[in-house]
């Protein structure tokens, strides 16, 4: 789809006329129409239907209150209200007008109980097929104020609820909207919501108008809520990647085609909390960051903060990823393959039964990369694109030599492959209680040799040659494993529970190994060695309390301990020298929070909240204030905004050698460094009915303790370390359409991010690496039977670099000659501005009882030319400047099967 095509149906869209949702139609408050009924010995069901259909009104009421009733009424020409209130009183019932216009029959001693007499309601929200709770999932009673969320079990609760028969409104991201006939009553009575998946297997494929969209915006300032069974309708290499996904959303950039680093708001990566079932995941990717290291499959919802997040949430400065992961199914065993030309994947859930009735389930998944079995021509590519061999050209001199010389790297395919498990047992000893373990291991594993002969002139005869052989070996594992244990308790309607016990640990090591010898002997040998570990341990104690419908009460506890380790290492053979860096470091925190929901009117809801940490490596504690706000200006219109304090505790050196795989180095902070901070204002409004979402947000950020690291360090890397202050600020908007067979949104962000340091750019303030000051973003898809068309489509203008501008000699103290080079001012040249198109297709079948989806995707569809990065040859007159390329056209097949 074109992307003038795009804006010509939002556009229509926004601005056509209104549509009702779901079949429902919108009551108005009920005027007195008058009803003519002639009743003799009729059921008062059939009677009350009459009524409606003069009167014009919605009439809901419990199936128990009219069955086998029988009346016998006339009238003419009569208020509805006179005559419904006379025709339900042989009944003895009476009627309540909502403030939607709705009319709920009830008791007569319901009816007669005091005003303010209400009660609590609970319940969970549940997949209707696996029975899997549903994470925050929106729940409301239709026609009445009163609304919240299910927290992370699927559990809801709505306090002081007018007793009578209501309807109970859910919708999820995924999902179809469902309604659930209630009765409130002053016994205590658990309600549980099934919803259906907007993709359910049949033999023929139907999609309505209910379909909804992917991803959600919450009421939250910054809140975005993605469903990847949705997602996986958009272009991918292969399977659903949820942070390519995210990519496509305003507010959220990447510095490259091949990197799904996230870049939210003018932050960098190491700046996102990223939680998995309250496990912290400190590597989020695969393939030196070209997919990310999550596998869909398992995962259930995905919830991103861009900012202002609350005080439930700390540690970091940019932004909240918290990925809830799927149960499995205590209904029935499923499974589904996934193969494709980069990696293969599995899935398995199932039920497992339990003594005396009890209900647990078992989700395990699993996936591999083939590039060690199966190098492709797609792997070739991006292999050659985050190595740096995709090139605008290859220019040589006036001998023919090459003036920019890889040495052979790009006829060199190492051997390469990476993993990912995933696996949680989901225990239900008790109706109030859930019980759950969970496992995460993702894993990357370089090995790569080079031997190169070269001839060398010994200063002897030229008829008197030797060569000599080059040796280089490289090894290369990073990865990330962890793990969590939660107990979560229902005590009553209005308390809640949630203890979490986690653990993670992120490590690299990188090994190199250089040898020259000649017929045997050898001329020289160096090694190297380097090694980071970040672990972490962390106890979560999390509370909710209802504590009436304008009060909803969070606090808890954190008590964590984390140690960072780097460790390097080279040796020189021949003179046995040993040149070593060790740094450990080691720090506990304990930080308690607390929040009040505070909804004094129903359109107004007010979120206060504090959260205090000690951190014991700086002996100090760090106050970190939370606002937040949401008001309905109009039913459908919305004005929302967050103020907050953040500070970030550890941070991350970038290494940009790709073939090196990632050597990034963790500082914790001390007495020396500081915890970074940054202060978020955000201020936003938006747009939304049931097909239509327009959101609008400005946000500001002023950072401070900002660093700036060098990618060479030498003995001690805090040497090359800068501190400074920054600004980040910008305007984002959302244009989505959620229902029907064309579904989408197009996304634009104007953004600025200016750092100031004393030591660098002589103390003028200059943009971050990061700046990226417009990106456009289009992505939607079509559904038609069994056929599924997509497309995303991307602009950004070009980031800033700084440019080297030629070599210099000097002499040193010690009278010998160095060679320097000479830049120009810091990021004050731009990179051409880039663009892609991605297109995909896919088609449903059935086979033997199982699904079968066939995808073709096609990235970077016109195969635009992207430039990643520069290269420069400062030992020439003019100095030679070449191009790096990102990733051309690639096209990507999958298969993937699924049974019950």
């Amino acid at each position: 789809m074109s992307c003038g095509l795009l804006f010509l149906w939002l556009g229509a869209g926004l601005y056509g006329p209104a549509c009702y949702g779901q079949g429902v139609p919108t009551q108005a408050r009920p005027v007195d129409g008058k009803v003519t009924i002639k009743a003799e010995a009729m059921p008062l069901r059939e009677v009350i239907r009459r009524v409606e259909q003069q009167a014009g009104i919605d009439i809901v009421f419990r199936d128990a209150l009219v069955d086998d009733v029988v009346i016998t009424y006339a009238c003419t020409e009569t208020p509805w209200r006179e005559a419904l209130a006379a025709l339900l009183k042989p009944a003895s019932l009476s009627f309540r007008v909502l403030d939607d216009g709705q009319v709920v029959l009830v008791k007569n001693t319901e009816a007669e109980a005091e005003p303010d007499s209400r009660v609590t309601m609970a319940g969970y929200v549940r997949d209707a097929a696996t029975g899997e709770p549903l994470p925050y999932a929106n729940v409301a009673l239709k026609g009445t104020p009163y609304g919240t969320a299910t927290n992370a079990d699927g559990f809801f609760s709505l306090v002081q609820v007018p007793i009578g028969s209501h309807t109970l409104r859910a919708r999820y991201v995924g999902y179809e909207p469902a309604e659930w006939p209630v009765t409130v009553g002053p016994q205590r009575s658990g309600v549980t919501i099934r919803m259906h998946p907007t993709a359910v297997r049949m033999d023929e494929v139907t999609v309505t108008e209910r379909a909804s969209a992917a991803i959600a915006k919450g009421q939250a300032p910054g809140l975005v809520q993605l469903s990847p069974r949705r997602l996986a309708a958009l272009p991918s290499f292969g399977e659903t990647d949820l942070f390519r996904s995210l990519l496509l959303l305003p507010g959220i950039q990447s510095v490259s085609d091949g990197s799904v680093g996230l870049y939210v708001r003018g932050g960098v990566p190491d700046q996102n909390l990223v939680l998995l079932d309250g496990m912290t995941i400190y590597f989020v990717d695969h393939f030196f960051g070209f997919i990310s290291a999550f596998n869909a499959e398992a995962i259930k919802n995905v919830r991103l903060f861009k900012g202002g997040f609350p005080a439930k949430y700390g540690g970091r400065t940019s932004s909240v990823i918290e990925l809830t992961g799927r149960t499995g199914s205590t209904e029935r065993r499923q499974g589904s393959i996934n193969l494709n030309l980069l990696s293969s994947s599995a899935t398995l859930q199932m039920p497992l039964r339990l003594p005396r009735g009890r209900r647990a389930a078992w989700l395990f998944t699993f996936r591999r990369s083939l590039t060690d079995i199966l190098q492709s021509d797609v792997y070739a590519n991006i292999f050659d694109t985050v190595t740096g061999q995709q090139t605008s050209t290859e220019e040589r001199d006036a001998d023919g030599e090459l003036i920019f010389n890889d040495e052979g790297y790009g006829e060199i395919r190492p051997d390469f492959v990476y993993f990912d498990v995933n696996s949680k047992i989901t225990y239900l000893p008790s109706s109030r209680d859930l019980l759950s373990l969970s496992f995460f291991s993702g894993q990357d594993d370089l090995n790569q040799l080079l031997e190169e002969t070269f001839e060398v002139p010994p200063g002897v005869p030229e008829d008197s040659p030797f060569f000599v052989n080059e040796r280089e070996g490289t090894t290369s594992r990073w990865g990330n494993t962890g793990y969590s244990l939660k107990w979560s308790r229902v005590w009553n309607d209005r308390f809640y529970t949630n203890l979490v016990l986690a653990g993670s640990e992120y490590s690299n090591r990188h090994d190199i190994s250089l040898g020259y010898d000649t017929s045997g002997v050898s001329l020289f040998e160096v090694a190297g060695s380097e090694e980071n570990a970040i672990t972490d341990a962390t106890l979560r104690f999390d509370n909710e309390w209802h504590v009436s419908s304008e009060h909803k009460l969070e606090f808890g506890l954190w008590l964590a301990t984390t140690d960072v380790a780097y460790n390097a290492a080279f040796i020189e053979a021949e003179t046995d020298t040993l040149d070593s860096f060790n740094e450990e470091a080691s720090g506990k925190l304990s930080a308690f929070y607390f929040q009040d929901e505070w909804t004094p009117t129903p359109r107004l809801t007010l979120t206060v909240g504090l959260r205090s940490t000690y951190f014991e490596p700086t002996d100090k504690t760090y106050v970190e204030p939370r606002l937040s706000f949401s008001y309905a200006l109009r039913p459908k219109i919305r004005l929302k905004g967050a103020w907050g304090h953040y500070r970030q505790l550890i941070n991350r050196v970038i290494n940009d050698d790709a073939l090196a795989g990632t050597r990034d180095f963790w500082l914790m902070s001390d007495e020396e460094l500081e915890p970074s901070f940054a202060a978020h204002g955000i201020l936003g409004a938006s747009y939304e009915n049931e097909r239509y979402l327009l959101d609008v947000e400005v946000y500001r950020k002023d950072l401070d303790g900002v660093t700036e690291f060098s990618q060479r360090f030498a003995d001690d890397p805090r040497g090359f370390l800068f501190t400074g202050t920054g600004v980040a600020k910008g305007l984002e908007i959302l244009a989505q359409r959620k229902t029907g067979r064309l579904k989408g949104w197009l996304g634009y962000t104007l953004s600025g991010v200016n750092y100031t340091f004393d030591d660098l750019n002589e103390g003028l303030a200059f943009p971050a690496n990061q700046d990226q000051r417009h990106t456009f973003t289009a992505a939607g898809d079509y559904k038609t039977g069994k056929w599924t068309f997509s497309a995303s489509w991307m602009w950004a203008s070009g980031r800033p670099y700084t440019e080297p501008e030629s070599r210099y000699t000097f002499e040193g103290v010690n009278g010998q000659v160095y060679q320097g080079v000479r830049i120009g001012p810091k990021n004050a040249q731009r990179l051409p501005n880039r663009h892609r198109l991605d297109l995909g297709i896919s088609r449903r079948f059935l086979v033997r009882g199982a699904d079968l989806d066939a995808s073709l995707s096609l990235f970077n569809f016109y195969d635009r030319q992207n430039v990643w990065y520069r290269q420069y040859r400062l030992d020439t007159r003019p100095v030679r400047v070449r191009d790096v390329m990102m990733l051309g056209f690639t096209p990507m097949l999958s298969l993937k099967a699924s049974w019950d």
